[in-house]
């Protein structure tokens, strides 16, 4: 690109606007910036009403190598992700579960058809009726459209938010207002203030909260025999140091750990040590009694709004909850952070309780939670979402932007929360074993909303995950970094009307785009796949040292050529690891390219001989001050409590200078290297793809020697004019001479003369 403005300075589409940089993969083209959220085969130009299905009878096929490499690269980042495409995406969210509409579900509002305006009947017409509760008078709203309406009608089929049935550690007297402070130097982050007093902030939070009350009202009273049981092992549940169990479990990582022990795991023990067991404890318990418990439990929770952690204040165990979008994340973030109070809780205040074995001595040196049943990972929001609804919930992208997919993720995961403490015998880390995530339909979110399924009797909520079906699921094993596939599951026995309506949907709109992209699609996607320009993240990478190069920013310079010129595993110190992934010999391979283009960037800056640092130690950053609301005060709360927030733009950054290896002429690590070794590098890849039938990317082999070439003469310039130490520690090159080449598949070889020959015509 031949503008160096930073990407946040360029102006946006519509895309980049709805989901904005940070919040998706974002490109500039035409001198904007586009997200690659954007359906690009066929495009979508509207960010909104995205749900459109292409039309066979006027097919758009891409016209160019270009814009095949926009719509290629655009589902692939989708992909990496939200784990679906945008149209596939949109086939999730069509619907909304709605009982009051005659076909029991509404539009979500996302179809073109959606926002068509209409006219109302006139005043009179029996079908003119009007609930008050909108707001609006027919004279107000004398154009409407179908989006509106629908929206209408959810609504009147939605629950009742009565405060005066939730359990008394949700209610508004336990909830802090917030006000967040910059410090002075932090111009980004403005004073901002959220009231539970203020009801634009109440209104959707305490809907939330009539969801988590309910939920866990459903989970005392149905006693589904699973997750009851493991709502009953977070609150009654022996907690006892690991090191007892030595002869069950093996030996712990920390003296310190901890176990969380359930109903079937206590009787293993019993049995292993021919002790007696007692079971069945948690149907003896009434309802009053466990509600009884939580209460006593989670009598000093308060909650807050803003985005820190959680900690211990005074007297007062208090969780920040992070603010999200939807109503169904929120109550379940609610539920996650209950199960992290209760735990606190209990190794605070529960000392009396015979299920308690902690020692208060060691208690108090910190606070660890425990291996639910010695497996996993000690985070017990998480491994209790695992249970009451089927693992860890997420939505992408994150705040501020509009989510586009909801999924439900087995847990753990390789990246989750303490994935660095795994339990001793946990292997689900392992390369091998196998990840899965389940995409969540919004019908089944807004399920969750309606009167009619928390008033139906004759089921109870709790089962099969609140009545959530895995309907379309992606696995994959850990060692791949691939994004899943997404499969749909076949039907299950306890099977809902709106599955089959989404699943239908779904087949539908995969049949369509099958049949949009036949003849063509398929072997231009495996070319594409198949070439160095699939790699989003290093053409992003090139782009980014482009920019940071202009402004002699050395530290991001070390940094991208660091990470580029490593894609082919040269740290790991393996010669043959490094060969294999040469396209010679007949392999097909693409990462020597970016490789190629690590070298010339470590070519193009100075070599840095000591570490770079930028940034503050402890660079303070915002204050974050949680003042009881009216109500809390009223309760009897009203001591403000003070965090310290990190800010983030400040924080340290830190650079170490780069390593440059010779895997080709067998010499490791090199003691010493200039920028002339670097191009001397990439010719010997160059004569390695001469000497051993090396196939590769015609425009890349071109812009990669372009590049060397410019960069040599630039390199013999400098050494003329300065010592050799000076023009390698001291000089950057006088231009960035390399730019990612067009998408073309051509494939091409280098003859022994240095000619570059295509090896088969463009189209």
């Amino acid at each position: 690109m031949a503008d160096d403005l930073p990407l946040r300075l360029w102006p946006s589409s519509p895309w980049a606007v709805r989901w904005p940089y940070q919040n998706a993969i974002t490109i500039v083209e035409n001198n904007k910036k586009h997200s690659e959220f954007k359906p690009r085969i066929p495009t979508i130009n509207d960010p909104k009403y995205y749900d459109r299905d292409p039309d066979l009878a006027n097919p758009e096929p891409p016209l160019s190598y270009d814009e095949l490499d926009f719509g290629f690269l655009s589902e692939f980042s989708q992909r990496w992700v939200n784990r679906v495409t945008t149209w596939e995406a949109a086939a999730l969210n069509r619907w909304v579960v709605c009982p009051e509409a005659p076909a029991g579900y509404v539009s979500s509002g996302h179809n073109p058809t959606d926002k068509v305006e209409y006219r109302l009947p006139t005043r009179g017409s029996p079908n003119n009726a009007q609930d008050s509760s909108f707001g609006s008078s027919d004279s107000q709203r004398s154009v409407t459209s179908a989006e509106i309406e629908n929206l209408e009608i959810f609504k009147r089929g939605m629950i009742e938010v009565d405060e005066t049935t939730w359990l008394p550690f949700l209610q508004k007297s336990r909830w802090y207002d917030w006000i967040e402070v910059p410090e002075a130097y932090d111009h980004d982050h403005p004073v901002r203030e959220w009231s539970v007093d203020d009801d634009t902030v109440w209104a959707p939070l305490k809907l939330s909260l009539e969801l988590a009350n309910r939920m866990l009202n459903a989970l005392i009273e149905d006693k589904n025999e699973g997750v009851t049981m493991a709502l009953e092992t977070i609150i009654w549940g022996r907690i006892d140091y690991w090191e007892k169990f030595k002869d069950i479990f093996g030996d712990p990582s920390d003296p310190l750990d901890t176990v969380l022990l359930g109903y079937e795991v206590e009787r293993q023990i019993a049995e292993k040590r021919n002790h007696s067991f007692r079971s069945g404890s948690f149907r003896r318990r009434t309802p009053a009694q466990w509600r009884e418990r939580l209460i006593g439990l989670l009598k000093r929770l308060t909650w807050g709004i803003g985005d820190g952690g959680d900690d211990i204040l005074g007297s007062t165990v208090h969780l920040v909850y992070r603010k999200e979008p939807l109503h169904y994340t929120i109550h379940i973030n609610i539920i996650h952070e209950l199960m992290h109070a209760i735990l606190k809780a209990r190794s605070l205040d529960d000392s009396a309780y015979r299920g308690n074995r902690l020692d208060p001595a060691k208690k108090e040196l910190y606070f660890k939670e425990p291996y639910y049943n010695a497996n996993g990972v000690p985070e017990a929001g998480h491994y209790m979402e695992q249970e009451f609804f089927g693992g860890a919930m997420h939505i992408t992208p994150g705040e501020p932007a509009p989510p586009l997919r909801m999924v439900i993720t087995r847990f753990p995961y390789t990246n989750c929360t303490h994935a660095d403490k795994p339990a001793p015998t946990f292997t689900g880390f392992q390369p091998d074993s196998m990840r899965r995530l389940e995409h969540v339909p919004t019908t089944w979110a807004s399920k969750m909303l309606t009167r009619a399924f928390w008033d139906d009797p004759s089921t109870a909520k709790s089962v099969n995950f609140f009545h959530r079906n895995a309907m379309f699921v992606a696995e994959g094993r850990n060692k791949d970094p691939r994004p899943d596939i997404v499969k749909t599951t076949p039907a299950q026995a306890a099977w809902y009307d709106e599955d089959s309506k989404v699943l239908s949907d779904w087949n539908s709109k995969t049949r369509l785009y099958i049949e949009y992209r036949r003849g063509w699609y398929d072997d231009a996607l495996s070319e594409w796949d198949g070439s160095p320009w699939r790699y989003s993240a290093s053409r992003q990478n090139c782009y980014d040292f482009k920019v940071a190069f202009d402004r002699r920013d050395l530290l991001t310079c070390t940094k991208i050529a660091k990470k580029l010129a490593n894609v082919v595993k040269w740290e790991n110190n393996n010669p043959q690891l490094y060969l294999n992934l040469m396209p010679i010999n007949g392999r097909k391979r693409t990462l020597w390219a970016w490789h190629c283009v690590g070298l010339l960037m470590l070519a193009s800056i100075p070599a840095m001989t000591v570490g770079l640092f930028r940034g503050a130690e402890n660079p303070g950053g915002r204050s974050m001050e949680l003042t009881p609301s009216r109500e809390a005060a009223a309760a009897g709360y009203e001591t403000p409590l003070y965090f310290a927030v990190r800010s983030m733009k400040s924080e340290r950054q830190v650079e170490f200078p780069a390593r440059v290896w010779d895997h080709i002429n067998g010499k490791g690590l090199l003691d010493y290297y200039t920028q002339e070794d670097c191009l001397d590098l990439i010719d010997d890849i160059m004569y390695l793809f001469v000497n051993n039938d090396g196939i590769a990317h015609s425009s890349f082999i071109t812009n990669i020697i372009l590049a060397k070439d410019a960069l040599n003469a630039d390199r013999q310039r400098i050494t003329d004019a300065y010592k050799t130490d000076t023009a390698c520690r001291s000089k950057w090159s006088s231009d960035w001479f390399f730019e990612i080449p067009s998408y073309n598949p051509t494939e091409a070889k280098i003859n022994a003369d240095g000619t570059i020959e295509d090896l088969d015509d463009d189209p």
